[in-house]
C-alpha cells in the first residue's frame, strides 16, 4: 500500500513516538500497542504531536479506537479540518462534579456500606490474622491515590480493612466493568458494600480515567492497582502509568501499598478463600508536586512515566524490606 503525503507525514509522527523510531518499518497494518510499544496514554501523547505538527485535532474520546496505523490515518483524514486542542491537561478540565448515581450515595447504602465495613474488618483480622505496617504513612489528604501489587480478588479488602475510619467512609472502589459489572448480582453487592463503580479496561480507558478524576475532585480517595490485571507468581508486572497522570494533573498523592498473602489466600483461578495471614504495608506517599519542575521540559507522558516507575519502585522496595525481615 502506497502512501500519499498525508499518511507518510502521521507515520514520521508515529515513529517520534513508538519503540521503533524507524518510520520505514511502519506498515498500515502494524498495531500500535503490540508493535509500536504505544499504550492508551501514549496515544494521547501522539494525538498531542498530530495536532502540533500537521494541524488535526482528533477527539481524545476516540483513541481508545485507533488500533493500528491504517485505523490512525482513517481517523485522521475525518478530523482534517476540525477545530480544538487536545492536551493532557485538559482531560480533567470539565469534569461532571456530582456522581451520586455512580457511587450510590444515598441512605440505604450508607448503611450496607457501615456493616460491609465491619464484616470485612472482621474477617480480616480473624480469618486471615491481617497485619498492618506503617499505617502512619498514609496522608491527611481528602483525597489521594492508594496504588499497589495486585495478585488476588481480595486485595481491595484487605487494603480496605487496613485503612482507618475516615478513610473508609469514602474510598471509592473502581472494579474491571468486563469482570464484575457483567453480573448485575454481583455489581450490586460491590456498590452495596464498598461503592465500586465500573473501570473500563480495554475499551474507552479515557473515559474510565475522568470518572476516576471525578471521584477525586469530589474528596474521595481511590483505590487502583496500576498492573491492569492480577499476578499469578506473585511479582510485580509492568505498572501502567494511569494513575500518574490522574496524580499529576490532579495534584492528589498516590500512596504506595504492598500486600503479601492475599495471592497464597485467594491466588488466581481460585474461589474459595484460605485462612492464611495477609500483612499490608503502606510507603511513603508520592507527591505530584515533585514533579512539577519537569513542565514544559518533558512531555506530559516522560513525566507520568517517571512518576509511575517511581511508585513501582516504592512498592518493591516494601516488597523487599518485607521479605528481609521475615
Amino acid at each position: 500500500m502506497d502512501l500519499d503525503d498525508f499518511a507518510t507525514g502521521l507515520r514520521a509522527v508515529l515513529a517520534e513516538s513508538s519503540d521503533s523510531g524507524d518510520a520505514a518499518s511502519i506498515t498500515p497494518n502494524s498495531n500500535l500497542s503490540a508493535d509500536l510499544g504505544i499504550d492508551s496514554l501514549m496515544k494521547i501523547e501522539v494525538l498531542c504531536s498530530v495536532e502540533k505538527q500537521m494541524g488535526v485535532h482528533i477527539p481524545e474520546e476516540l483513541a481508545f479506537q485507533i488500533e493500528t496505523f491504517a485505523d490512525l490515518i482513517t481517523i485522521a483524514r475525518k478530523h482534517h479540518d476540525s477545530p480544538g486542542a487536545v492536551e493532557s491537561e485538559a482531560l480533567f478540565a470539565n469534569l461532571d462534579a456530582n456522581l451520586d448515581d455512580l457511587v450510590n450515595d444515598n441512605w440505604f447504602f450508607r448503611i450496607t456500606r457501615c456493616l460491609a465495613s465491619f464484616m470485612t474488618y472482621f474477617i480480616a483480622r480473624v480469618y486471615f490474622r491481617l497485619k498492618v505496617v506503617k499505617r502512619d504513612e498514609i496522608p491527611d489528604a481528602e483525597s489521594f491515590i492508594i496504588a499497589g501489587n495486585h495478585g488476588s480478588l481480595i486485595d481491595f479488602p484487605m487494603v480496605f480493612a487496613a485503612l482507618p475510619r475516615r478513610v473508609t467512609c469514602n474510598v471509592a472502589a473502581p472494579a474491571a466493568k468486563d469482570f464484575f459489572f457483567e453480573n448485575k448480582c454481583i455489581a450490586f453487592m460491590l456498590q452495596a458494600a464498598y461503592r465500586a463503580f465500573p473501570l473500563e479496561r480495554y475499551g474507552n480507558f479515557i473515559e474510565s480515567l475522568r470518572v476516576c478524576a471525578s471521584i477525586i475532585k469530589m474528596g474521595k480517595p481511590v483505590i487502583l492497582f496500576p498492573e491492569g490485571g492480577r499476578s499469578s507468581d506473585g511479582n510485580l508486572m509492568v505498572f501502567k502509568p494511569g494513575i500518574a497522570m490522574l496524580s499529576f494533573e490532579l495534584g492528589v498523592p498516590i500512596l504506595p501499598v504492598y500486600i503479601d498473602g492475599a495471592n497464597k489466600a485467594l491466588p488466581k483461578g481460585a474461589w474459595a478463600p484460605r485462612p492464611r495471614k495477609v500483612t499490608i504495608t503502606f510507603g511513603p506517599p508520592l507527591d505530584p508536586k515533585d514533579y512539577a519542575e519537569f513542565k514544559g521540559k518533558k512531555s506530559n507522558y516522560e513525566i507520568y512515566q517517571m512518576i509511575i516507575t517511581e511508585i513501582r519502585d516504592r512498592v518493591l522496595a516494601l516488597k523487599e524490606q518485607y521479605d528481609s525481615e521475615k
